[in-house]
């Protein structure tokens, strides 16, 4: 079974165990875990969504191993570099 058939909490949970935490894969900003019961422990912290490190529009599959947790503005404005690529733009915006 593709994990595209898998309900996007589970995908999200293992995403996270496997990366050390509820964290931005890019900025590291923390994450409110998905499922959370009482947001208010997670005042400040950005929603997580699911990142392909290689774009599907560039060959990228939606395999848990191209997938990652990012915070909406990594995802948003990583577009369709793959990860080194986009690695380095925030490298070179330092």
């Amino acid at each position: 079974m593709s994990p595209s058939a898998f309900p996007k909490k589970l995908i999200c949970w293992r995403l996270a165990e496997r990366d050390g935490g509820w964290k931005c894969r890019y900025c590291e900003k923390p994450l409110v875990p998905i499922g959370a019961e009482d947001l208010s422990d997670y005042f400040g912290m950005a929603l997580p969504t699911v990142e392909h490190l290689l774009p599907r529009s560039r060959g990228g599959t939606d395999a848990l191993d191209n997938l990652a947790l990012a915070c909406a503005r990594c995802n948003a404005t990583k577009r369709a570099l793959t990860e080194d690529e986009y690695r380095a733009w925030l490298a070179a915006r330092s």
